[in-house]
């Protein structure tokens, strides 16, 4: 039930994308996040690869995104980094986390890593 209700994070950037006029990535967060409520609400039984590989696709989306603008080195090397330590906690075994709330810190970290990339790509401070 943790996996269901983490899927609200990804409401933020949802949100933010659409501020930003970003509707590509509304697109692509908002398929990702469906997609991981379908695989979940089925008891994990269905669904399994659409939500697989659409959480691929929101991270290489993310770092397509942060590339189509002018990324300074160091925003894209924290993004590099944090998509690396998702994909991590995820599937590295942790015998002292569970593997539903691994699965739910996976839904947080990529709604922050969505997030991020958003803002980096927004301002061109970053």
């Amino acid at each position: 039930m943790l996996e269901v209700l983490s899927n609200v994070a990804f409401l933020i950037p949802i949100g933010l994308a659409v501020a930003a006029g970003l509707w590509w990535h509304v697109g692509v967060a908002s398929l990702s996040m469906l997609a991981s409520l379908a695989y979940h609400l089925a008891d994990e039984r269905r669904f399994y690869l659409f939500d697989h590989w659409l959480a691929i696709g929101l991270m290489v989306a993310n770092l397509a995104l942060v590339l189509s603008g002018k990324p300074k080195w160091y925003s894209l090397a924290i993004l590099l980094i944090l998509i690396a330590s998702a994909f991590l906690l995820l599937y590295a075994p942790l015998p002292y986390l569970s593997k539903e709330t691994r699965h739910s810190v996976w839904h947080l970290a990529s709604a922050i890593i969505t997030a991020f990339a958003i803002f980096i790509r927004q301002d061109p401070r970053y």
